[in-house]
């Protein structure tokens, strides 16, 4: 997707989540919270001063991209959001994600690129799911990947659920262009 975006002359800017691709990968599940991403994206957004942006969100780029958009309306002139969504807690997330949120952080193996390769349409080759596992040398590096399904919001007490529904009272006055694919 980037190589089109930038072909077309768009500037693409594309921060890895902490935890995941090149970024730091804090050791332990419990440094990584939901409000701990958004504000670590919120002080890289803020800080560049950046304006005029689309947002283009794919999965969790989507659960944290749309609180920036919510918490920076000013920020954004539109929105993509793929394979994306902003759950509350309100509402059951399924016994597919609770036994997929349990698995992550259980089983004694956790091979992203394999995972990842699995959760395709298509599949992909082995050089693709190479590059999935190559921020990951070792599994002391994967609490990232392991503790995300457990910060998607699956009960109304959730703490980040409060701060999603303020974000869906801007979302859902958004008058600039959006677009949505699932």
């Amino acid at each position: 997707m980037i190589p089109r975006l930038t072909a077309a002359g768009h500037r693409v800017l594309a921060p890895d989540l902490i935890g995941f691709g090149r970024s730091d990968k804090p050791a332990h599940v419990d440094d990584y919270t939901y409000a701990g991403h958004v504000d670590w994206l919120n002080q890289w957004l803020r800080g560049l001063d950046l304006t005029n942006l689309t947002l283009v969100g794919q999965d969790w780029g989507g659960l944290i991209g749309l609180r920036l958009v919510a918490e920076n309306p000013d920020r954004f002139a539109r929105v993509v959001a793929a394979n994306t969504f902003l759950p509350t807690g309100d509402q059951p997330a399924g016994k597919g994600f609770d036994d997929w949120k349990n698995y992550a952080l259980t089983t004694p193996t956790f091979d992203v690129g394999k995972i990842v390769n699995k959760g395709t349409a298509r599949g992909f080759g082995p050089d693709v799911q190479a590059a999935y596992d190559a921020p990951f040398p070792d599994d002391t590096l994967k609490a990232g990947a392991r503790v995300f399904p457990r910060l998607v919001p699956v009960t109304p007490d959730d703490p980040a659920g409060r701060a999603k529904r303020k974000a869906w009272e801007v979302l859902m006055k958004w008058t600039k262009p959006c677009r949505t694919t699932f």
